[in-house]
């Protein structure tokens, strides 16, 4: 069973990106993961890309860095497919409007830097 997680970790760079997205692997087998899209919402605004960023390897109780973006003070959520073995499961994650929850942060585990933990939401195929 695929388990993960993904986080927004606060992580000003010299990009002007103000967030590292990190996929967390929770389960007890090494995954690849492939971020099919990204987005921001608020209301009927929004976009969307399709970035199909990949990490390779996660390792259990691992994480790594599969995007970086701003929230632009909008919702953001992504689709994510993930990999173990035989197995393969797209999940969806979202972040509230994050711009206020800035002092809710708590530090990443595994990653080290401040920031919000979302569940993965399996999808349907």
């Amino acid at each position: 069973m695929i388990a993960c997680r993904v986080a927004a970790c606060l992580d000003p760079g010299d990009d002007r990106k103000r967030w590292s997205i990190h996929v967390l692997n929770e389960g007890s087998a090494p995954f690849d993961a492939v971020l099919r899209k990204f987005g921001h919402e608020w209301g009927d605004a929004g976009g969307a890309d399709r970035p199909n960023a990949k990490v390779k390897n996660v390792k259990p109780g691992e994480s790594a860095r599969i995007w970086r973006d701003n929230d632009e003070e909008m919702r953001m959520w992504g689709e994510l497919v993930v990999r173990s073995g035989n197995e393969q499961q797209a999940f969806l994650f979202e972040f509230p409007l994050l711009y206020r929850h800035m002092d809710e942060l708590q530090v990443v585990p595994g990653v080290g830097k401040r920031g919000w933990i979302s569940g993965c939401t399996p999808m349907r195929s």
